[in-house]
């Protein structure tokens, strides 16, 4: 017997990481860091405004443009080539709400 498993992650669990663009076409990586949802990886030498929406790159298991969130604030360190944003989970995804991924 051939069973197929199919794995569930909640969008806020720390082993969920999904590429993601801005809604000004700029990429980054969604990751939870100690329990907050954050976008990663986004150039210092952009600016970005509190909400900006936070949408999904097409992957093997996701489509383009679900809206994940929006930005809530800015990271940034003079030491880090590179920029954080805390999110801002949409309403409709605030609840437990899953993605389920392809094995």
């Amino acid at each position: 017997v051939n069973a197929r498993l199919i794995k569930v992650l909640p969008i806020t669990s720390p082993a969920f990481k999904l590429p993601i663009q801005l809604e000004n076409n700029l990429k980054g990586n969604y990751v939870v860091e100690k329990d907050n949802p954050v976008v990663t990886s986004l150039p210092s030498d952009s600016t970005y405004s509190p909400n900006t929406l936070v949408l999904t790159l097409p992957t093997d298991q996701m489509p383009e443009n679900l809206i994940l969130g929006q930005i809530d604030q800015v990271i940034s360190s003079s030491a880090d080539p590179f920029q954080k944003a805390k999110v801002k989970i949409s309403k409709p995804l605030s609840g437990n709400y899953l993605l389920i991924l392809k094995p």
